[in-house]
């Protein structure tokens, strides 16, 4: 097992600049079908889009994956979109909120991808800082690879 700070933060954070308009990211991620093309492999998986599928209220029921034979199915709803930002709502008691902050910079829009999560209790910390933490990283970092890949 590793070493983690007992104080750390459970939320996982990736940013990446890419060379596309905020607008173009906007309307990429404001469309939930574009979605299960952006994740990398073992990450997210069957998706079950909702009536809505664009916009403010689109929903979809989606499975996420981890290590150790992790998952959790959750639904997701866009729940906020404006100029510089999109929430995407997992609603419930195992649920989290994922942000995609959008910025301008030098070759196009710097997006931060937060997903706001609180770190479990022990004696689930190491695993989760150890193995869990990690997996989610490294799938954000893929999200927004595959995000760029999409617009630019």
């Amino acid at each position: 097992a590793g070493t983690y700070d007992e104080d750390a933060e459970g939320d996982v954070i990736v940013t990446r600049t890419i060379g596309a308009s905020g607008a173009s990211i906007l309307a990429t991620l404001s469309d939930l079908r574009n979605h299960p093309d952006l994740w990398p492999d073992g990450c997210v998986t069957h998706w079950e889009f909702g009536e809505r599928q664009t916009g403010v209220g689109a929903t979809a029921k989606v499975t996420y994956r981890g290590p150790l034979g992790w998952f959790r199915t959750l639904t997701l709803v866009i729940s906020e979109i404006n100029t510089k930002r999109i929430d995407i709502d997992h609603p419930g008691s195992k649920g989290f909120v994922t942000t995609y902050a959008m910025e301008p910079a030098a070759g196009g829009t710097q997006v931060e991808m937060h997903t706001w999560i609180y770190a479990p209790p022990k004696p689930f910390r190491g695993v989760y800082f150890n193995r869990i933490h990690p997996h989610f990283e490294s799938c954000h970092s893929g999200f927004l690879e595959g995000l760029a890949a999409a617009v630019e």
